[in-house]
């Protein structure tokens, strides 16, 4: 196979995807644009004036499942298909090569679906905020203004996360990635509270990935937030989570 990439092969591919999953596209489509909607009518207090400040949650909540949640399903069960014989033998059969491969999945599970669901969920929340601003005679902006860089990032790394489990396990992957994910999460847990009373020899407790609480001079127990190679360790998932997908597709190349 030759291995340079071929824009044609690439869209060949995408539209190939597009084709043999065209059904669940559009249903995850319209479940999309019924579920933000009605989440903005049954999470935002239409009776209460604060239902919309920062500290409400509400928006939030509606942001998680709208742009965090359903991409994750979404890239979840990308690859669930290639785990039956036929259709991953079809799959592999094909005439592209594994960076046009790597690329369609990326285009769909990264940059199409999450588009589609933050352009809805962006046009939701504006439509709530303007009715609601005209109701109460307040000034709430756009949810958007609020998103730091760690929160993007961190609904990327998921979702890397569940695409390369979608490929390795198969059938039921979102569980399966799931249960891993915490098990994963528990043992690095546990080696952070192994490994920070030997870094920092004062007493502490409560240890987290970013801060730990510790006994002050006075006696006294404190959060201080702690700079280390734990506490940004987890920008490092979601390349990992691509090269060795890359890998994998590699393996499975005809």
């Amino acid at each position: 196979m030759n291995r340079i990439f071929c824009f044609k092969r690439y869209g060949l591919l995408m539209k190939r995807q597009y084709v043999e999953n065209a059904t669940l596209y559009r249903w995850s489509v319209l479940v999309l644009i019924l579920s933000v909607p009605f989440l903005n009518w049954l999470f935002i207090d239409w009776n209460s004036v604060s239902s919309l400040g920062s500290g409400n949650g509400s928006r939030e909540v509606i942001f998680v499942i709208s742009c965090a949640i359903f991409p994750v399903i979404f890239g979840g069960t990308f690859f669930e298909n290639i785990a039956s014989k036929y259709k991953g033998m079809s799959y592999f059969s094909l005439p592209v090569s594994v960076p046009e491969r790597l690329t369609a999945a990326f285009s769909y599970t990264m940059i199409l679906f999450p588009a589609a669901c933050f352009t809805l969920f962006s046009v939701c929340d504006a439509f709530s905020i303007w009715l609601y601003n005209t109701k109460f005679d307040t000034d709430y902006v756009s949810f958007v203004t609020y998103l730091d860089f760690e929160l993007v990032y961190l609904i990327v790394t998921m979702i890397s996360m569940f695409v390369l489990g979608s490929f390795m396990f198969g059938k039921i992957s979102i569980v399966k990635t799931g249960a891993v994910l915490a098990i994963l999460f528990g043992l690095f847990q546990g080696l952070i509270k192994l490994i920070y009373p030997l870094i920092i020899r004062d007493e502490i407790k409560n240890v987290e990935f970013d801060s730990l609480m510790f006994k002050s001079e006075a006696g006294i127990w404190e959060w201080v937030q702690v700079e280390t190679f734990f506490s940004h360790s987890w920008y490092f998932i979601a390349p990992l989570c691509w090269i060795v997908l890359y890998f994998k597709l590699k393996e499975r190349e005809v």
